[in-house]
């Protein structure tokens, strides 16, 4: 429950929230290819998330997040869809590259996670892949795919656990 939180919160802040405010609320750290990272502090520690840079970005965003608070269960931090991609009932998967795959759950707050058992496995797959392929599929079969370049993904993580003190 902290996670979702804390990243529903910078997640808002990132989106809907006026240049002067955020900037009190979330620190941009940088640009690293076709990713952005940027902090915010919560009540419950600090959350760092590199963001895509995709191509339906104007729609929701697909974050790699860490949360201070959830270092000993999640040492390299998760995957999360915004809710803004998804519809209740969708089934969620993503594909490293077109080869090894892992399913998302989606959460009571709307965003879907990658699962804490697939956290390192996911993520290392992610810093050596090129591309990864989020299929959304809706209730009714009808199927979405969303490509994200995995170019910078590396760099972005690292720069997210050094703002975060991370593993």
């Amino acid at each position: 429950m902290t996670r979702r939180i804390g990243l529903a919160a910078l997640v808002f802040v990132w989106v809907c929230v006026g240049p002067a405010r955020a900037q009190d609320a979330v620190v941009f750290v940088g640009t690293f290819q076709d990713w952005d990272v940027r902090t915010t502090q919560t009540p419950d520690g600090r959350i760092c998330a590199a963001r895509a840079l995709h191509p339906e970005i104007g729609i929701g965003d697909i974050l790699w997040a860490f949360n201070t608070a959830r270092a000993d269960n999640q040492p390299v931090g998760y995957l999360a869809l915004d809710p803004r991609l998804l519809r209740a009932g969708d089934v969620i998967r993503v594909s490293i590259d077109d080869e090894q795959s892992f399913s998302l759950r989606p959460a009571a707050d709307g965003y879907a996670y990658s699962e804490p058992a697939d956290d390192i496995s996911l993520y290392d797959l992610m810093r050596e892949g090129l591309s990864m392929t989020v299929q959304i599929v809706a209730v009714d079969g009808s199927k979405r795919d969303i490509v994200v370049s995995l170019l910078g993904f590396t760099r972005a993580t690292d720069a997210v656990r050094d703002a975060c003190a991370g593993p």
